[in-house]
């Protein structure tokens, strides 16, 4: 068993309140830097709690909800993260409802799921988080009963006192732990005592998925939505030259046909921003059909590129590179150039030991080149993002792996300040990098 501060990277807990139908909503920070939120003791209505992140919730009937932080894309993000809560709450985890947070960059410091680092980076914040709801608990148990805290136990959502014979639910018992304070220090469990961590769960999502439930971004859905799609060149290295959309505009359903550029000239990228083609062809129609269709009617132009510079904000500094070499358009310009690669000095980076003697004492040296076609990184379910933008904010709904990547390319895109933007996480069908860059 050790004992942690709560204090987890300066606040990790931001609200405690009390439920206006009975209960507890313990509001944490996994990944803290944050300055709380006090509203301690005021009553929430129900209604409004799914626009609060970060929380744990007990209603009066002992019905746990669990939010998610992190964005899900098959990884199973949404059962192994709030297992790690509940297993510290010390609740049994067939009462366990889970949902996925909204991103809220006021509340998480890291909605990222990308690198395996999402429970290596909220091991001790989602324990932390799950011990002191359970601590602020056992308190409230202790003192409604008039009996030391160290006298009760925890199993299964359910607070009990041998002694006396008592014993109540956690729902039951839920509004008086709001009105404890959160502890400065926890005690977390010993390892070896883990009931749920460990052990084989259920996928919380695996029967919306079999059963086609509308989780993912292709899923979503809002009254007088548009469906639009974009026609970009056939191959890498291709630029538009020309677009003739009078056929398209005259079919039945399409709204508007327009080129656009992705990223304004002038724009300086961010690390994990980044796009194959800049000036690209929307159409915009009813339906997805219809879309479709004016899309193959498009007359379209396309011309190779030449070497392309620009700049990035690389790990704190900036640098000029080439965004796309020209040449890509042909398959054989292309051999050509890595062949002509191959052959350059390569940068020295790092060099231990004396590599050009062991190859000149060498027994047998053995060389071989290997070469591989260009696998395309698709995912099952298509790149997708609703959009409502307006001058004065934009709201999205999108599987992405970094939102808060994209809410600043967007921002900078948009001319819109951050807080003017509001994205939803929805279900990825796939991702695994894909859906990392903006």
């Amino acid at each position: 068993m050790s004992i942690i501060k709560t204090t987890y990277n300066r606040r990790s807990f931001l609200k405690v309140t009390t439920l206006s139908g009975g209960g507890m909503m313990l509001g944490f920070n996994w990944f803290a830097n944050l300055v709380p939120v006090e509203k301690s003791g005021k009553a929430v209505d129900t209604k409004d709690w799914v626009d609060l992140n970060g929380f744990i919730k007990i209603t009066g009937t002992g019905e746990v909800t669990i939010f998610s932080p992190n964005p899900e894309f098959g990884q199973n993000l949404m059962t192994s993260m709030p297992m790690i809560v509940a297993e510290e709450l010390d609740v049994d985890w067939k009462s366990v409802l889970v949902e996925q947070a909204r991103f809220n960059t006021a509340v998480y410091t890291r909605q990222f799921t990308g690198g395996s680092q999402s429970i290596r980076q909220g091991w001790q914040a989602l324990r932390t988080a799950g011990a002191s709801a359970r601590h602020m608990l056992v308190q409230a148990a202790a003192q409604t009963w008039q009996v030391p805290a160290e006298e009760i136990s925890t199993e299964n959502g359910v607070l009990s006192h041998k002694t006396s014979g008592k014993s109540v639910t956690y729902g039951e018992m839920a509004s008086a732990a709001a009105q404890i304070p959160v502890p400065k220090e926890i005690k977390l469990k010993d390892t070896k005592d883990f009931k749920i961590v460990g052990t084989p769960r259920k996928n919380v999502e695996g029967a919306k998925i079999v059963t086609g439930k509308p989780m993912f971004g292709m899923d979503y859905r809002r009254e007088g939505m548009l469906i639009a799609m974009i026609a970009h060149p056939p191959a890498f290295g291709m630029k538009l030259k020309s677009c003739d959309a009078t056929a398209a505009k005259a079919m039945p359903g399409i709204r508007d046909v327009f080129t656009f550029q992705v990223l304004k000239e002038d724009y300086v990228k961010e690390i994990f921003d980044t796009r194959t083609f800049n000036d690209l062809v929307a159409i915009v129609g009813n339906s997805t059909w219809e879309v479709m269709n004016a899309k193959k009617a498009m007359q379209i132009e396309w011309e190779p590129i030449a070497d392309t510079k620009e700049m990035q904000n690389f790990w704190g500094g900036q640098k000029r590179e080439v965004f796309i070499p020209g040449g890509l358009e042909s398959s054989s310009a292309h051999v050509r150039k890595m062949a002509e690669t191959a052959v350059t000095s390569a940068k020295t980076v790092r060099k231990d030991g004396d590599p050009e003697a062991a190859f000149k004492n060498a027994a047998k040296i053995i060389e071989r080149t290997y070469s591989a076609p260009f696998l395309a990184h698709n995912c099952m379910e298509p790149m997708n993002c609703f959009a409502h933008v307006t001058a004065e904010k934009a709201e999205l709904a999108a599987p992405v792996q970094a939102p808060e990547f994209v809410e600043k390319t967007l921002s900078a895109r948009l001319g819109l300040p951050i807080d003017k933007i509001d994205i939803h996480l929805t279900r990825m069908g796939g991702g695994f990098g894909r859906r990392a860059y903006g």
